[in-house]
């Protein structure tokens, strides 16, 4: 924990001593106890977004060896560390950089198991750590799509009241951004799909001619609002013109997101907290 915080504010020392660094870190990665572990995989996230893109680009293959098969750990907390690790990994890819591809098959084939823990906490780290890994795959994410827009769809559909909430909202970020990176070719054909569980959860049940008892949105600070506002333009981005049609349905509730009113406000520089 002392070398990742460490790592934040030596940003230049670290880099030179790169190589020694990770020699510490990752034999740690292997330790009989799961704090040490978990620790370790702190360490790995905070180097991978204090050090990017250099440690990307110099160290992926040791820190992918040591951090994939920790996804597979006994312990529920140390595997979520691990894919949150991977997430700050992973952000700092580009496709063009292919670094990412050779581990696909490891990572996906692991958080695939995750996705089906019984720790509700693991599920919505393994979503986001498969959205970070398609951003970060692009078009090279293709072959593991029918395997994965699945579980996505019903993991939208899983369960009902605030307590799914933020697993539902995930889920619909991640769907969207598997969508942009394989491309309306492939995406096509769950389009529909994936729109008409989004209009449930948006409590639209008009749209799309949806007719559902699934839980919809009904409270104004429901976080999944803002991963559908964000879902719906991924959506279009990944049609284009395809997805005029469906602008009737979606535009009414971001225009009314729009017009709330902000939670803060400037004045002469200062940022003033409004509390109603």
């Amino acid at each position: 924990m002392a070398i990742s915080s460490i790592a934040e504010g030596c940003e230049k020392y670290m880099k030179v001593e790169l190589k020694r660094v990770l020699d510490m870190i990752l034999p740690r990665l292997n330790d009989p106890h799961p704090r040490v572990r978990w620790a370790a995989c702190n360490a790995v996230g905070q180097l991978s977004t204090d050090l990017a893109p250099k440690i990307q680009i110099d160290a992926h293959e040791p820190i992918m060896h040591s951090l994939v098969p920790l996804l597979e750990t006994p312990e529920p907390r140390v595997q979520a560390h691990a894919a949150a690790a991977l997430v700050n990994f992973c952000e700092a890819i580009t496709s063009e950089e292919n670094i990412i591809e050779p581990y696909l098959d490891g990572i996906l084939e692991r958080l695939l198991g995750l996705l089906r823990s019984p720790k509700r906490y693991v599920q919505e780290q393994a979503v986001t750590t498969i959205a970070t890994v398609a951003d970060a795959a692009a078009d090279k994410f293709v072959k593991y799509y029918d395997h994965i827009m699945p579980l996505l769809l019903n993991a939208m559909q899983t369960g009902d009241g605030k307590d799914y909430r933020i697993l539902r909202a995930k889920a619909v970020e991640c769907a969207t951004l598997i969508a942009l990176a394989v491309g309306k070719d492939v995406f096509g054909k769950d389009a529909l799909t994936l729109m008409q569980s989004m209009a449930t959860i948006q409590g639209t049940l008009e749209a799309l001619q949806v007719l559902t008892n699934i839980a919809s949105i009904k409270e104004p600070d429901d976080l999944q609002a803002s991963y559908l506002i964000t879902a719906w333009g991924r959506i279009c981005r990944t049609l284009g013109t395809q997805f005029t049609q469906f602008l009737p349905n979606v535009m009414p509730p971001l225009l009314e997101s729009a017009a709330l009113k902000p939670d803060f406000t400037i004045i002469d520089g200062i940022s003033l907290d409004i509390y109603d």
